[in-house]
């Protein structure tokens, strides 16, 4: 079995197990003008369309399109790719590539599909790069303000403004991270 039929079974395992993935992800990411999500799960990665750029609903992509599924080992993502086409939908192709020293971007190569038979086989390739920019994490959840509001008591005489603390997130980060205010990219992202 070589390596493309192994990643196919991965990413048809990995279907079979969409539940362990987050519903939200982990951090945002730009993609040739569109928006994309990253949703780890231990060390399997899918990067889905989050808002895609004008035009590509006209080839299948809406808000929660998958763009890449596979896997990360340190600092190398390989999986499958999709491109997109209007008469023969998503079609896949293996990428492999590498996250960045500051971790804040995934080059991913590979040799896209650029023509179809008439079943949909792939007839023609060229080599694709897909890169992937660290745009920051997700907004808080629903009902939590970006920015704590600061509450203070009513005039009175002596009483002093009362400060509410920022509230804690929980750390999704790698070992070793605190949680603190200076996470950076890599911590909460990869």
């Amino acid at each position: 079995m070589n390596s493309r039929h192994v990643i196919c079974a991965v990413t048809i395992a990995l279907a079979g197990t969409a539940p362990a993935f987050s519903q939200e992800p982990a951090s945002r990411w730009d993609h040739n003008g569109s928006e994309v999500g990253l949703f780890p799960s231990g060390n399997d990665r899918i990067f889905r369309y989050t808002k895609p750029r004008t035009g590509l609903d006209e080839v299948g992509v809406i808000s929660g399109t998958v763009l890449f599924v596979g896997r990360r080992s340190v600092d190398t993502y390989s999986g499958q790719a999709y491109v997109f086409s209007r008469r023969c939908g998503p079609q896949s192709y293996f990428v492999t590539g590498t996250v960045s020293e500051d971790q804040r971007t995934v080059t991913l190569n590979g040799d896209a599909p650029t023509r179809y038979d008439a079943l949909c086989r792939a007839t023609a390739t060229r080599p694709d790069t897909l890169v992937f920019a660290f745009i920051e994490p997700p907004v808080p959840p629903p009902g939590i303000a970006a920015t704590p509001p600061t509450l203070t008591t009513p005039p009175a005489a002596t009483a002093p403004p009362v400060v509410v603390p920022p509230p804690s997130y929980s750390s999704t980060g790698n070992a070793g991270d605190t949680g603190g205010s200076d996470r950076t990219a890599e911590k909460v992202m990869n």
